[in-house]
């Protein structure tokens, strides 16, 4: 599934969210009793699994506040070795466990303790210190998906080193003239081969005689005017 499909999702049609003693485990013996065709329009928390179901109720409020083709994550669990992550208009991804290496590798008693961000942005393992958003377990099941978000960054990353160099050859420095960042290190950034990180910003934004807030919002203005 790509992540665009949730733009496409309507939105109007009723969905159910029901929570139960025991989760069966299909959904076929529910979806007659409520007129439901469609196993998207129906979800399913055991009571077991989510004790407190209005924390479920908050997070379903606030992910659907940021607007329902948000890429946010509603709810998630473990089904045998798939780790199921479902959308605020219930939409499921399965996402083999292998596809996620640190969690695979990991112990079954890590594997289990998970979080879900009260906002749907991710969910996160803290004894592995792992976060994953929609976007990076849509990545995980789809090659494509990953491929063309692999692309973006590359494309931003080359767009942003060249405005860095721009602006560095606008007021005289040299590569070398950068402290705290050496030379090798800009010349990858300027060539779009690295990311730039918060300290090399720093840096290159202190060799300009620039505050850091400053030095990016020329470079904002560079992009602009290169696009």
């Amino acid at each position: 599934m790509d992540a665009s499909t949730l733009h496409e999702i309507p939105a109007t049609r009723k969905r159910f969210l029901l929570w139960v003693d025991d989760e069966p485990d299909g959904l076929a013996e529910v979806l007659p009793r409520l007129n439901v065709r469609s196993d998207d329009r129906l979800h399913l928390v055991s009571i077991q699994r989510e004790p407190d179901f209005r924390k479920l109720l908050v997070r379903l409020v606030l992910v659907l506040n940021k607007g329902v083709g948000s890429e946010s994550i509603f709810d998630a669990f473990w089904k045998d070795e798939t780790f199921v992550v479902v959308s605020p208009l219930f939409q499921r991804l399965h996402v083999p466990m292998d596809k996620i290496p640190k969690v695979c590798n990991a112990s079954e008693a890590d594997r289990e303790c998970f979080e879900i961000d009260q906002h749907g942005d991710f969910v996160f393992w803290p004894n592995l210190d792992v976060h994953m958003g929609w976007p990076q377990f849509v990545q995980a099941v789809d090659p494509l998906a990953k491929l063309r978000a692999e692309q973006r960054s590359e494309a931003f990353n080359k767009a942003y080193g060249a405005a860095i160099r721009q602006l560095r050859e606008e007021v005289g420095l040299r590569q070398s003239d950068i402290g705290d960042v050496d030379e090798r290190t800009v010349r990858r950034i300027e060539n779009g081969e690295t990311r730039v990180t918060g300290n090399a910003i720093e840096a290159l934004a202190k060799a300009h005689g620039m505050a850091p807030n400053k030095y990016m919002q020329r470079l904002a203005e560079l992009l602009g005017e290169a696009s």
